[in-house]
């Protein structure tokens, strides 16, 4: 699939597709969810920081 139909289906610009792609592109899908699963954590805990304030 074309590099601009990718972007146009996910609502990115050409641009933003190859800043991540630089940034993230040589990650196993393993690394990927370790990733994601310690954003989510790391939200979690902010989010639960700014309630017991």
């Amino acid at each position: 699939m074309p590099t601009a139909e990718v972007c146009r289906r996910h609502g990115l610009s050409p641009a933003t597709f190859y800043k991540l792609k630089s940034k993230y592109g040589g990650m196993e899908v393993s690394e990927a969810g370790r990733l994601l699963n310690s954003n989510e954590q790391r939200e979690e805990l902010r989010v639960r920081w700014l309630g017991s304030s």
